[in-house]
């Protein structure tokens, strides 16, 4: 009866330590750094959205995607929000394959009159040869975010 007891108690303090520390984990915000670049601080005011692969053409290199830029900023009625944005394709060890726009030459979304929200189709992205691999990541970063 005493090793049961003992057995309970533990399974219940573990199942204790578990749920509180998944709560605290799930919690935690995203670092304010990203692959690529170590010097740009990302302030989570704005952020990319509904990332969708649009296509990819072996022949030319070209990596096609759509996706949503979205600020957090108010913007009134009449003004609009400017985005400017770089993305990076990375092999799996980290190594840059591809790029649209860079941090000294961002590439720019405008959004509608009064909206928070640029979309961007079939947005175009060189990867470099032999071509995309099979395990890649794309990193989407918003340097700046201009409501006027």
């Amino acid at each position: 009866m005493g090793k049961l007891k003992f057995l309970i108690v533990l399974v219940a303090a573990l199942m204790l330590l578990f749920t509180s520390a998944s709560g605290i984990w799930a919690q935690a915000p995203a670092q304010n750094s990203y692959e690529g670049e170590g010097f740009h601080y990302i302030s989570g005011e704005s952020f990319p959205t509904d990332i969708q692969v649009a296509g990819y053409d072996q022949k030319t290199l070209k990596y096609y995607l759509n996706y949503t830029l979205h600020t957090t900023k108010t913007v009134e009625a009449a003004e609009t929000a400017t985005f400017s944005y770089v993305i990076e394709a990375f092999n799996d060890s980290g190594v840059q394959i591809g790029n649209l726009g860079t941090f000294d030459v961002p590439e720019t979304a405008a959004g509608d009159t009064g909206s928070t929200d640029a979309s961007v189709k079939n947005s175009e992205i060189t990867i470099d040869s032999p071509g995309l691999p099979a395990a890649y990541r794309i990193v989407i970063t918003i340097s700046e975010t201009v409501v006027a």
